[in-house]
């Protein structure tokens, strides 16, 4: 099932996917790789890739989906459909390796949009089940918010970043939700009626 680690977890096999695609001929030094909370951006990296998340919510168009069901024939609570938004951040000391990084992250996004549940597992196991994939895709952000983002990162320390989206997570409940047993018979209660107790 995908657990309540599946945002975490999503996020660094991103990371271990640039990680594992980046080959250091083609840049002539190494790169790293990280997944930043806010308070990152202030020591940030040399030259690498970071990816922050930025935004989470409810994903509107597939609303409590139904929970799994289970041999016994229980099922789980409905599951909570999210997505979230993110974006990758190019650094380096120059331009030119800036925008080369850039554009070697685009392109290597674009190579694998839809991740498998065995590489979202890499991180953090059993987060993900077998059938589960994550779709991530370009993402719209305005420059007006995209600036204003940075501003409350990092005040005047804008850095060439690219917008993405994960699309649909599905995280299950841990409540265990009980189902009655199915009716098997009927019983009624026969009760006579007389005259003298009119019941």
């Amino acid at each position: 099932m995908a657990s309540y680690r599946a945002v975490s977890a999503a996020s660094h096999a991103i990371i271990a996917l640039l990680r594992a695609s980046f080959d250091r001929n083609d840049f002539g030094r190494d790169l790293e790789f990280d997944v930043y909370s806010h308070q990152s951006f202030r020591s940030a990296m040399s030259a690498g890739v970071s990816l922050f998340v930025y935004r989470i919510f409810h994903n509107g168009t597939n609303r409590m989906p139904a929970g799994r069901r289970h041999l016994d024939g229980r099922r789980d609570p409905p599951r909570l459909p999210i997505d979230f938004h993110f974006i990758l951040t190019a650094w380096a000391s120059t331009p030119s390796l800036e925008h080369t990084i850039a554009g070697w992250f685009m392109r290597t996004l674009e190579d694998h949009l839809v991740l498998p549940a065995g590489f979202l597992n890499v991180a953090e196991p059993d987060t993900f089940r077998p059938d589960e994939m994550l779709e991530i895709a370009p993402a719209e952000l305005a420059t007006e918010d995209l600036l204003r983002l940075w501003e409350g990162l990092l005040p005047n320390g804008y850095r060439l970043s690219v917008p993405y989206a994960a699309r649909t997570l599905l995280i299950d409940s841990n409540y265990d939700a009980q189902t009655a047993r199915a009716v098997d018979e009927r019983l009624f209660e026969y009760r006579r009626i007389t005259a003298e107790t009119g019941s």
